[in-house]
């Protein structure tokens, strides 16, 4: 049994789980977040080349493969775009990309390979963050964009509204009204080795209450590669994250003591509660300064989406190519 891994798309896991994801789209750009725009400009036509220009953002050019880049980087983030709505799209990236150059905002090369680092862990690794990109039709050159463009959004908003700040008192308000956001439920400090059969795990356990260290028995006869490779030691585990069965024979073990062999998928494995950690609520001055934050950024986004609907419409865009 290993610990669940981090959400897919999600970039960096904030602290807090309810930001925005950071992959691909920056959804709070398409009118449907944004709000209304003026005039919808015509999507594309059913099948342009790629190198096709369909409109011109103060005469930098929008293309055809730059939409269908957008619907693939909003397919890979769990979002369907139709053409209106990444055309759209592109185009308040460019306007984005064109105010961030005329401010000098620019996101350092390493900030998207950290950014990249962290989706490929989310995955379970590079390789399968590739083999992703390629069920998806996607080129890791294509997430790259996508990522640096998300990265110079969020640049450009803090870097434009760096007046646009929460307070104390609106974090506490958020905190009063959210308890359930600031709930940490139970952990378990867990320690596991599995092996293929009952009477596998029986032996084990015989080694072990004979004088043979836990870890030592996890490195020596466990089949799973991490615990294995951790001594079994998993750390502090959500004990509403262990899958039914084991949690509720983890539930009810004292501290220190083995659990009977358990059956869980098609191994059997073997527990021990180190420690544990009640539900409880982060209190609000471990939390404030976190929230703040969070609740700045929130409000930084809203200021930037408000202020590309406002440059949408007087923008001078261009369509080249007529709708379907």
């Amino acid at each position: 049994m290993t610990r669940t891994p981090p959400v897919i798309g999600g970039g960096r896991r904030r602290p807090l789980q309810w930001v925005l994801p950071a992959l691909g789209c920056v959804l709070l750009l398409t009118p449907a977040v944004a709000g209304g725009c003026g005039e919808e400009p015509p999507g594309p036509s059913p099948s342009p080349s790629p190198a096709e220009v369909l409109v011109r953002v103060r005469d930098k050019p929008v293309t055809a493969a730059d939409v269908r880049a957008t619907q693939r980087l909003a397919a890979f983030s769990g979002e369907t775009l139709d053409d209106e709505e990444a055309l759209e799209q592109a185009i308040r990236e460019e306007l984005i990309a064109q105010e961030a150059a005329r401010l000098d905002v620019r996101v350092p090369e390493a900030a998207v390979d950290e950014r990249l680092d962290d989706l490929a862990a989310g995955v379970g690794g590079e390789d399968d963050l590739r083999a992703a990109l390629r069920d998806g039709g996607l080129t890791m050159a294509e997430l790259r964009a996508g990522v640096a463009a998300v990265l110079l959004a969020e640049a450009l908003q803090d870097a434009r509204f760096a007046g646009v700040r929460a307070g104390r008192v609106e974090a506490r308000r958020f905190y009063d009204d959210n308890a359930a956001l600031f709930t940490i439920p139970a952990e378990v400090d867990l320690a596991d080795l599995a092996v293929r059969t009952e009477a596998a795990a029986r032996d084990v356990i015989g080694r072990i209450e004979g004088g043979q260290s836990f870890e030592s028995a996890a490195r020596q006869f466990s089949v799973d590669p991490e615990l294995k490779a951790q001594g079994g030691l998993l750390g502090w585990v959500r004990l509403d994250s262990i899958p039914d069965g084991a949690r509720e024979v983890i539930a009810e073990l004292p501290e220190d003591e083995l659990s009977a062999p358990v059956q869980v998928g098609a191994l059997w494995h073997v527990f021990k509660v180190l420690g544990r950690r009640p539900e409880r609520v982060r209190p609000f001055s471990e939390v404030a300064a976190e929230l703040i934050a969070e609740l700045t950024r929130r409000e930084r986004a809203a200021a930037l989406a408000a202020w590309l609907d406002e440059e949408r419409q007087r923008s001078d865009v261009v369509v080249t190519v007529d709708g379907p």
